[in-house]
């Protein structure tokens, strides 16, 4: 630490304060960037929630008509529409199978719930936000 080799740099008074605000501006920059990326976050995770729900809603529909044909009669048809109609069920579950191999499986992703923040308390990313622009303000 006896012998550091310091190297100093002399600055216009300008060029000193030019740099301080592009920093200022960065830091700023940066805050707005993790601001966002919080937001995409809870965002991401209510999608998630919300795609969870839908398809639990889905198979429960599902389940409910099956339920309700297996109530409903059956209907005697021509033997013209029951073989096209055979067709379109056969069509379907194939559709449905190589739907099912394709799909690679669902990873589950941890939910995780967004902290409620109290409206009272500054987001410490805001008081930061705030300093900066402040400093910004002192400068300009």
């Amino acid at each position: 630490m006896a012998k550091e080799n310091l190297i100093h740099v002399k600055l216009e008074y300008e060029e000193a304060r030019q740099s301080k605000r592009d920093i200022l501006l960065t830091e700023a920059s940066l805050l707005k960037i993790a601001r966002i990326i919080k937001t995409y976050k809870e965002l991401r995770v209510r999608e998630l929630e919300l795609k969870e729900e839908l398809k639990e809603r889905y198979e429960e529909l599902r389940a409910s008509i099956r339920a309700t044909r297996a109530y409903l009669p059956i209907l005697k048809m021509p033997k013209l529409l029951e073989d096209i109609e055979r067709k379109h069920e056969e069509k379907m579950e194939r559709l449905e199978e190589t739907a099912e191999i394709k799909k690679p499986k669902e990873k589950k992703l941890p939910i995780i719930q967004p902290k409620k923040v109290e409206k009272q308390k500054e987001d410490p990313l805001e008081a930061q936000l705030r300093e900066i622009q402040e400093k910004l303000g002192q400068l300009g």
